[in-house]
């Protein structure tokens, strides 16, 4: 597969546009200086924020938020899942159907696909599915922050016993609170900060 780098964070209008330092060394940039084995991006707004989205073969292989400017989708994978992603935003999808390969450990993608199988609108906790996966709640914590697609393998179902844990995305707890939220899941009380003394 072919890797890309673009060393002005420019990437993908160094791509299209054949300008910038990545055009001229000959390498063409697809992921904010990092290097990636994407061969197509979009970059879309949404409801918690602007996320682009990196495919390899209209595979799915990250999503996540970044400040770019929006880039259209310009791949059938790339459109379906804009559609899609504004599908559920309208709360009119319950699962993703895009292709999609999160890369990550044999543990890693076997908790991603335990989220998916969390039912939209509801929630499971930390230590029900580390006791499903044989683990521990801290690995699977831990697993849920490494979740390259976020929303579509939906980190944000797994909650904390006692609050609703953490969120590794942009906005952290609210943007969990938020995708939980809209799907009508039920969440724990607020917990208050209350000042001693």
């Amino acid at each position: 597969m072919v890797r890309f780098w673009c060393t002005q964070r420019l990437c993908i209008r160094c791509r299209r546009s054949g300008s910038g330092a990545a055009a001229d060394s000959g390498r063409a940039g697809v992921y904010g200086g990092r290097m990636t084995d994407a061969d197509d991006i979009c970059v879309l707004d949404s409801p918690v924020g602007r996320l682009r989205a990196e495919f390899a073969g209209g595979t799915l292989l990250r999503l996540g938020w970044t400040r770019q400017p929006t880039v259209a989708p310009a791949s059938a994978a790339a459109r379906a899942l804009a559609a899609e992603l504004a599908a559920y935003f309208a709360g009119e999808l319950r699962r993703f159907a895009v292709p999609a390969d999160p890369r990550g450990t044999p543990f890693q993608r076997a908790l991603w696909d335990a989220m998916v199988a969390i039912p939209y609108g509801e929630t499971r906790s930390y230590g029900a599915v580390a006791a499903e996966l044989g683990a521990s709640a801290r690995a699977v914590g831990t697993a849920c922050g490494d979740n390259p697609i976020p929303i579509v393998v939906p980190c944000h179902r797994i909650l904390a016993a006692d609050g609703m844990g953490g969120y590794s995305g942009r906005g952290g707890l609210a943007t969990k609170r938020a995708l939980l939220r809209l799907e009508g899941a039920r969440m724990p009380a607020e917990q208050l900060d209350l000042p001693l003394g």
